[in-house]
């Protein structure tokens, strides 16, 4: 079996050459059910209006009116409009948990060669490794 790619570029997903899943980041099925840029900013999904946010990128949280809101806090994968903080962090960031550090309760960067994510009470060891690495009794991405 061979990859080819999906006949429609906006799309991120499809099951076959003609039938797509789901839109690449920005992008949404307008009423035809083809991708289409949404017109909100900041926007990961969008309904077939391609005027009202369903899903924010990464950093922004999705207000009242179906738009996207800059999250307070740094480096947040998701946040809400009413928390000061980040609920999740970006891809490469975890949640510094150490009491004594600065940086105590925010989501700061994990530097740790072939790692997906890191763990939040400890984050000089990984929980998840990239595509063919695993995670040794260390903490650290070993190739398989």
């Amino acid at each position: 079996m061979q990859c080819v790619q999906c006949q429609d570029a906006d799309c991120s997903l499809c099951s076959s050459f003609q039938t797509c899943e789901k839109c690449k980041e920005g992008y949404g099925f307008n009423s035809k059910g083809v991708c289409s840029k949404c017109s909100v900013d900041n926007c990961g999904t969008c309904d077939s209006s391609l005027n009202k946010c369903i899903e924010c990128s990464q950093g922004f949280y999705l207000t009242e009116d179906m738009k996207c809101g800059k999250c307070e806090a740094e480096n947040c994968g998701q946040c809400t409009q009413e928390l000061p903080c980040c609920l999740t962090c970006q891809k490469g960031y975890a949640f510094d948990f150490n009491q004594v550090s600065s940086n105590f309760g925010k989501c700061v960067p994990f530097d740790i060669p072939n790692c997906e994510e890191a763990d939040d009470r400890n984050i000089s060891r990984c929980l998840t490794c990239i595509y063919d690495y695993y995670v040794d009794e260390n903490g650290e991405c070993v190739l398989h």
